[in-house]
């Protein structure tokens, strides 16, 4: 293969999930990559990594294609879409649960901010595009929440599928029982912002 030096550019870079997941970017898992498959283990590691002490944690390496930029506004995703999902799927549980706590202004706030895409003309687009096995139930569910998920029969689901609602729903009881601790609503709203 020939390729000149300066096509391929490698650049490794400090930065938080805010800089990543929430900027102005759009992400997309190119059909290649393998279906959402996080378990239990991994949740629950994701969950204590949320809640350790230090300031700053290593939550992992991205690796990105920026080929499709310039022509499409979007980013592969060529490592990483695990973690990058499973943020997704927290930001949702942040975002239902402002919601369900009568907080509508800050979860849809999250889901403008941190979920969706907002483009000049107030039009929203999912700011991680998930792969085609999972795109239409991750939209519904997930990042537009247009579906109840506690609604979901999981009998009749994928394993993929499964898998997003099970880590849902670890982390909403995660996030609840960590904001029962307190009583007055701006003290679990903030609790929520906190995260």
């Amino acid at each position: 293969m020939n390729v000149a030096s300066d096509q391929i550019n490698f650049k490794a870079e400090d930065k938080t999930i805010k800089e990543v997941l929430f900027s102005s970017f759009r992400y997309r898992i190119p059909p290649f990559q393998r279906p959402y498959s996080w378990g239990r283990d991994h949740i629950e590691d994701f969950w204590n990594d949320l809640n350790t002490n230090n300031a700053s944690y290593f939550i992992g390496s991205f690796v990105f294609n920026y080929e499709y930029y310039d022509d499409e506004d979007i980013i592969d995703v060529i490592d990483g879409q695990q973690r990058l999902l499973t943020i997704t799927i927290f930001m949702a549980v942040l975002r239902d649960i402002a919601i369900n706590l009568g907080h509508e202004k800050f979860g849809k706030i999250i889901e403008r901010k941190n979920i969706c895409d907002e483009d000049d003309d107030g039009n929203y687009s999912p700011r991680i595009i998930p792969g085609e096995s999972s795109k239409e139930f991750f939209e519904d569910y997930i990042q537009f929440s247009k579906k109840n998920i506690k609604e979901v029969n999981l009998t009749k689901l994928k394993e993929e599928h499964k898998k997003i609602v099970h880590n849902y729903n670890y982390l909403k009881d995660q996030v609840e029982k960590d904001i029962s601790k307190f009583s007055a609503l701006d003290d679990k709203i903030n609790s929520l912002k906190s995260f």
